[in-house]
């Protein structure tokens, strides 16, 4: 439904300005004709002023009347067209008319008024015909270079005047002479040639409007596009937490998404719990399956899913809000093939312990105060693999004093490539973690993310990339040691 109503859009656009620029284009050729017309019409009048000779005042006078019959045809095709929104059938209908009409009436007089001016005998009939074909072959050129008509609607205008064309040449010569006869049957044969000018211009011009309205469409459709995924971002974006740069424990994250809105997704948050001194913080890293647009949406919906469970229970373990999201995943996005990993950490600094729940995420990386790395490994499967009773998780606690570290990341990191396509793994990412030192600014996340990108050489992320750094201070332990 979604790619039929778009192709429609696409299509009544097309019309839309088809149509428009029919009925310019018809303005200006009429109102050529009108002036051409009328610049014939001042000739043929000084002709007959002071003419003398009779044929050729029958002629000027023949070709007076055609021209004032032509001036109020297309003065009346001008005022139509442009009084009325007609629409592009109808257009063309009305110019169709226009060129059969008078063609189809220099077709049927022009035989007899080759008589009629020449008062003479001979094989006027032939050469009427000929006189014909050019008139319909310049009328038709002429046309042809204003009216954006489609290669099909071009010919049928043609072949409509040659329909009458030819049986009229052929009954005319036939009753002269056989070699007047074989005169007309090659005019016959050769008068379709006279429309191929015509058509080569009409597929030329109608190609190129095709070609400039996609490439106009689509950069009109790409600039709204980018405008409202950089909105898009912005309130995704919005949904990211603020760092957390006072209190016992600490949070600051890197977020590099692989296009401009991404799936990866990071919550965090302080909360204060009866019979505890210090809040504790509670910090989920999620990743969902997909990028893009869709992936971003599925977070949204995460992100509410989340605050709904922890405004209901603000102490709620880490292995039950994993229970919570998988229910709600395999619920509401697993029958569209949407999954997500997830890490939920809860640290609780008032006895100095950190809880955990992994649901397949890639490892989290805790470093303590001496150097050493521990893994966190995942304690479960991806959320909406299965159904809520089904699902198992474990939970895992560790000592999280003042001075130890904890990095968790989306496997954009794990998964970046360098120049001979080698991903960094996990392996590398240890490697990482434990050489390099923290930025002024970006702490480990800044320092990790930064070897990231230099690993990549430079080259964009191929997926979503998301690094969160929580840690514990020393200075706050060293502070309340002295006050003790």
């Amino acid at each position: 439904m979604t790619s039929a109503s778009v192709t429609a859009e696409f299509r009544d656009d097309f019309e839309r300005e088809r149509g428009r620029w029919l009925r310019r284009r018809v303005l200006i050729y009429c109102a050529v004709s009108v002036a051409i017309q009328l610049l014939f019409v001042v000739l043929r009048v000084g002709n007959i002023i002071g003419g003398e000779d009779p044929a050729t005042l029958r002629a000027d006078w023949f070709s007076l009347a055609f021209s004032v019959m032509s001036i109020g045809v297309y003065a009346w095709a001008f005022v139509h067209t442009r009084s009325r929104m007609l629409q592009r059938d109808a257009v063309i209908r009305l110019i169709f008319w226009i060129f059969v009409g008078p063609n189809l009436l220099l077709t049927v007089l022009v035989p007899f008024a080759s008589h009629w001016i020449n008062s003479v005998g001979g094989n006027l009939p032939l050469a009427g015909a000929v006189t014909t074909l050019n008139n319909v072959f310049v009328f038709h050129l002429f046309a042809s270079l204003f009216i954006p008509w489609t290669p099909r609607e071009c010919v049928r205008a043609l072949s409509s005047v040659l329909v009458a064309f030819i049986p009229i040449t052929l009954l005319s010569t036939f009753f002269i002479n056989d070699a007047s006869f074989n005169g007309g049957l090659l005019v016959s044969a050769l008068s379709p040639l006279v429309g191929l000018p015509g058509v080569a211009i009409c597929w030329w011009r109608h190609g190129a409007f095709r070609k400039k309205f996609i490439y106009n469409t689509l950069k009109g459709r790409y600039g709204e596009l980018r405008r409202e995924l950089s909105d898009a971002r912005q309130i995704h974006e919005s949904l990211f937490p603020s760092p957390i740069d006072d209190g016992p424990v600490r949070m600051t994250y890197e977020y590099e998404p692989m296009r401009q809105i991404g799936g990866d997704f990071l919550h965090a948050q302080t909360t204060v719990v009866p019979g505890k001194e210090r809040p504790l913080v509670h910090v989920v890293v999620i990743d969902v399956t997909g990028h893009g647009i869709t992936a971003a949406l599925t977070v949204n919906r995460l992100h509410g899913e989340i605050l709904r469970e922890l405004a209901e229970d603000p102490g709620l373990a880490p292995g039950d809000l994993l229970r919570g999201l998988n229910s709600y995943v395999h619920n509401t996005l697993a029958i569209h093939s949407v999954y997500a990993t997830a890490i939920v950490l809860c640290v609780d600094p008032n006895d100095d312990t950190l809880r955990w729940a992994s649901a397949g995420h890639p490892p989290a990386m805790l470093r303590t105060v001496d150097g050493a790395i521990t893994q966190l490994d995942s304690t479960a499967i991806v959320l909406g693999a299965c159904r809520g009773d089904d699902y198992e998780v474990e939970e895992g606690d560790s000592r999280f004093r003042p001075g130890d570290m904890l990095l968790a990341y989306t496997d954009g990191a794990t998964e970046a490539r360098n120049h001979a396509g080698k991903m960094l793994m996990i392996d590398g990412l240890l490697k990482l973690l434990a050489t390099v030192r923290p930025d002024a600014e970006g702490g480990w996340a800044g320092a990790v993310r930064r070897e990231v990108e230099r690993y990549r050489d430079g080259k964009p992320a191929d997926d979503d990339t998301l690094l969160v750094e929580v840690y514990r201070p020393l200075e706050l332990a060293s502070v309340g040691e002295g006050e003790g």
